[in-house]
């Protein structure tokens, strides 16, 4: 790199490297790239930077791939903090982190715990998205699927089908996110 192997911007390339590896379901490999990442963005930044957050939520996002659920609320909870000390708790990076620990206390069964992460994620997105966001489908979608859980199926379907309706408006009926909230409901 231009600017040696310890800058934010060989961070930022670790992460989307981290990115493709994840999404081509090599766990091991993106949680490599993305601790490079974290230590880079540590060393140049110190702890309490957003580039710290997005490496550790990262991190997160591929412990709770891998189902180690409580190493992935730490990493979830430790860029939310870190994020909510720059931006407030009202920002829509705090609700992404919200919306990450809402879906390992979901998978933990914490079911009560989740419906609240995922409630306070949709309203912080509404309040900055207004209603026909896609982050505002994401977050109804996930509380559909934590009512259904709950047994509150009707709730559930009154969840599931504004998240259809939004996704339609914005993707049309085709589209696969729209076709995977009309599979959920």
């Amino acid at each position: 790199s231009f600017y040696g192997r310890n800058h934010p911007d060989v961070a930022k390339m670790l992460n989307n490297i981290g990115a493709v590896l994840s999404s081509k379901g090599d766990f091991v490999a993106a949680l490599v790239r993305y601790q490079e990442a974290l230590a880079i963005s540590q060393s140049y930044f110190g702890w309490n930077h957003p580039n710290v957050a997005i490496a550790l939520s990262n991190i997160g996002v591929v412990l709770r791939s891998q189902g180690d659920y409580f190493e992935a609320l730490e990493k979830f909870n430790a860029a939310l903090e870190i994020l909510e000390s720059h931006f407030g708790r009202n920002h829509p990076d705090v609700a992404v982190l919200l919306d990450n620990v809402g879906e390992v206390f979901a998978l933990k069964g914490n079911f009560a715990g989740a419906l609240a992460r995922h409630q306070e994620a949709l309203k912080i997105n509404e309040s900055h998205f207004g209603r026909n966001h896609l982050d505002v489908a994401r977050e109804l979608n996930n509380i559909a699927f934590v009512l259904e859980q709950q047994g509150h199926f009707e709730q559930a379907v009154i969840q599931y089908d504004s998240s259809l309706a939004i996704c339609e408006l914005l993707l049309g009926h085709d589209h696969p996110k729209t076709q995977n909230v009309r599979e959920n409901r």
